[in-house]
């Protein structure tokens, strides 16, 4: 070899170098390997580092037990809302009842009117008791709903508390007008009291102690009732006009309010009678 040339070649493996060799890079460890963690199965029940099982949550009671708490209130709510409606209902149907007593109550005292005493009738004019509500009469007759009644007739005056007796003449035979000379006879006594008067034209002149006094002519609506003389039992009730066109000869009068009342038409109170009592 020429030692002039130079040697570009590789020294082979194991060649002793005079050259000192580079150091080698520094080998880094192997990093562990994650450790995998296995997951328990969904229905295995973990066990406590002792190997004993965990105690298990109560979650589960809790839910009922709220949901019971829920129940209950509603319960005792609906209980609550229960016992009102019955109450209600209780109130109502007691309501209910005592109505009906009054009613009945109302409808026995129109049957049957509770008179403070009896008086004897010597004239057909001692009847005003029973229209006055203040008195039956002991020796009238009992009337038999099965005969035509001896009826008398009595009519209220512009005197408030004033009663006339009048005669009319029924042609109806279901019924018959009290005679003045047998008064316990009578079997009903038929009411006349003043109802709604209506001031008309025109006054009637009369006169007093030489003193002559206007009353106003007033017709009115008289009130019909009919009750059983013997006993204070009310049959029944009506209405009757009273006009009024001419001036009576005989007239009874409030002197603070002088006026003369119309008289009741006797057709129409023919007929209302009959309609009361048949």
């Amino acid at each position: 070899m020429d030692p002039n040339k130079e040697d570009n070649s590789v020294p082979t493996e194991g060649a002793n170098l005079n050259e000192t060799s580079p150091t080698p890079p520094p080998i880094t460890p192997a990093q562990p390997a994650p450790a995998i963690i296995q997951s328990s199965p969904i229905n295995q029940t973990p066990s406590s580092p002792e190997g004993q099982p965990l105690p298990k949550k109560s979650t589960g009671k809790k839910i009922a037990i709220i949901i019971i708490a829920i129940i209950a209130v509603l319960l005792l709510a609906g209980g609550s809302i229960m016992l009102v409606a019955i109450r209600s209902i209780q109130n109502r149907a007691k309501n209910v009842s005592e109505q009906a007593i009054t009613n009945k109550q109302e409808k026995d005292e129109s049957e049957s009117s509770d008179f403070e005493q009896a008086v004897s009738a010597e004239y057909l004019t001692d009847y005003d008791d029973v229209c006055k509500k203040l008195a039956t009469v002991s020796n009238s007759k009992a009337y038999n709903e099965g005969s035509p009644p001896n009826v008398v007739v009595l009519k209220q005056s512009a005197i408030s508390d004033y009663f006339t007796t009048l005669s009319p003449t029924f042609k109806d035979s279901s019924i018959k007008a009290a005679d003045y000379k047998a008064p316990t006879e009578v079997q009903l006594a038929a009411c006349l009291t003043v109802d709604e008067t209506n001031d008309v034209a025109g006054v009637c002149e009369a006169e007093q102690k030489g003193k002559k006094v206007s009353l106003q002519k007033t017709a009115v609506i008289y009130k019909l009732e009919v009750y059983e003389a013997k006993t204070g039992k009310k049959l029944g009730s009506g209405s009757v006009d009273g006009p009024i066109t001419d001036c009576p000869l005989l007239v009874y009068y409030d002197q603070s309010d002088p006026r003369v009342y119309g008289e009741p038409d006797l057709v129409k109170l023919e007929t209302a009678l009959i309609d009361i009592i048949n």
